[in-house]
């Protein structure tokens, strides 16, 4: 079995997350669609965002993990992306 989760991440360069899903194994299997030994990750394109007079980059990120390896790597993918602010 596997878990699932749809992440909306902002401010962050998509090149980013692609470098960090090669670091951790994966190899790009179809344009934005990257596997893994017991994951798979999909990468859609940036949108942005306007909040009041600010723009943003937003990305959003399905990750399909191993059950018994979820939270280990979930922890890993969220220090990694972890940003200072409100």
């Amino acid at each position: 079995m596997s878990k699932e989760i749809l992440l909306e991440m902002r401010t962050i360069k998509k090149e980013e997350f692609i470098e960090w899903f090669r670091q951790m194994g994966g190899k790009e299997e179809e344009p934005d669609v990257y596997k893994g030994p017991f994951w798979n990750a999909h990468i859609d394109e940036p949108k942005n965002i306007k909040l009041g007079a600010m723009n943003f980059i937003s990305i959003r990120i399905k990750i399909v993990v191993e059950d018994d390896k979820y939270d280990d790597f979930m922890s890993k993918f969220r220090l990694r992306f972890l940003r200072a602010g409100g």
